[in-house]
This record gives structure tokens, sequence and C-alpha cells, in this order.
């Protein structure tokens, strides 16, 4: 059996399945949009989310940060070295998060 690839759904298609769960149930919606039963259950707990967010972005795509502060203080070195004509990679975020995070 081959896997699914992970797919990404937007607010409005979750709230499409969770009324069409409403009708007809579960399975039936499940198999209606090609989704898990287990994601139209999901979906249907926490259908409060996804009324309150814009319809068309994709929803609980990432949690809050560890370090809000740090993530802060990087912002703002990004923006500078940038600012400076500077190319910021990855590897260079990652180093200088590690200075400010030894440096507290």
């Amino acid at each position: 059996m081959m896997k699914r690839k992970r797919v990404s759904y937007t607010a409005d298609f979750k709230l499409n399945a969770v009324e069409k769960a409403n009708e007809v149930g579960n399975r039936e919606a499940a198999r209606f949009f090609n989704v898990d039963e287990s994601n139209i259950r999901l979906w249907r707990r926490n259908k409060t989310n996804f009324e309150n967010c814009d319809r068309r972005k994709r929803t609980d795509r990432r949690g809050k940060p560890h370090w809000p502060e740090l993530e802060a203080e990087i912002h703002k070195w990004i923006l500078k070295e940038r600012d400076d004509g500077k190319a910021v990679s990855t590897f260079s975020i990652r180093m200088k998060a590690r200075v400010l995070l030894h440096a507290k």
C-alpha cells in the first residue's frame, strides 16, 4: 500500500468538509473529499479555529516559537545584514542564534 503524500488544506476546504460531515457523516465526507476520516473528526473538533481565521490561508501551519525574544533579535539582525548588502544564509542564522543564546 502506498503512503499518502502530506497535504495542507485551506480553512475553507476544512469548513466545507465539516459541513458535509454534519450532513452525511464522517466516513462519507472523508470519501467525498478524499481525506482520512480522522482528519474530518479532528476538523470537526477545531471548527471554531477555522471560522476565526482567513479562509484562504493554510491553517495550523506552525506552533508558537520557543524563544520569542531570540527570534525577534535574529529578525533585527537579518534585516540589518540585508540592509548592509550582505547575504544571509541559514547557516549564518543558526550560528548567530547560538551566539545570542549563549550570550544570555
